[in-house]
């Protein structure tokens, strides 16, 4: 599939996204996932970005209320740091009716959001999808040692850009 006619398959899918970004003490990577995020071609979709930093580098923080003022972010501001919590906050305040949520410090390809929203209109049956999941607490008594099964197929889909992941679906009712 061509450049142009990917563009516009993108076009066609309107499932609205919402990409949450809980943040915490990070600058450049920060900026550079926003910027991949803005530069998608997917023609609906808002970014949500629960910024836990005190302070941040000068340079940073101009990025931040630039994209926030134009209208490319949301940027909520919180005082105190918990990953659990800056989702929660951020779902509070989702519009979209897929939600995303994406580290501070990943690189996005072209086409990252289009993938998301395709495999979701292509198996309505699927209500939710979750990446592995580790207990910190377990991996001690493993000795160190960490198995990795091997995945089913359907998750070596190219257009979803997990690690290691369970396919955890959710049934729709």
């Amino acid at each position: 599939m061509n450049a142009q006619s990917l563009r516009e398959e993108n076009q066609q899918l309107t499932i609205p996204i919402s990409v949450v970004i809980p943040t915490y003490n990070r600058e450049e990577a920060l900026v550079d996932t926003i910027a991949d995020l803005i530069q998608q071609d997917y023609p609906n979709f808002e970014v949500l970005v629960v910024d836990q930093t005190a302070t941040h580098k000068p340079e940073t923080q101009a990025y931040l209320e630039e994209v926030a003022n134009a209208g490319k972010i949301k940027l909520f501001h919180l005082t105190w740091a918990s990953l659990p919590g800056a989702r929660n906050y951020a779902v509070r305040h989702c519009s979209g009716e897929i939600i995303l949520f994406i580290d501070d410090d990943v690189r996005l390809e072209e086409g990252f959001l289009a993938a998301h929203a395709r495999n979701y209109a292509d198996r309505p049956e699927i209500g939710a999808v979750a990446g592995r999941v580790f207990d910190r607490m377990k991996l001690g008594d493993s000795g160190g040692e960490l198995e990795i099964e091997d995945l089913p197929p359907e998750a070596a889909d190219p257009g979803i850009a997990w690690y290691h992941i369970d396919l955890v679906h959710t049934v729709k009712a």
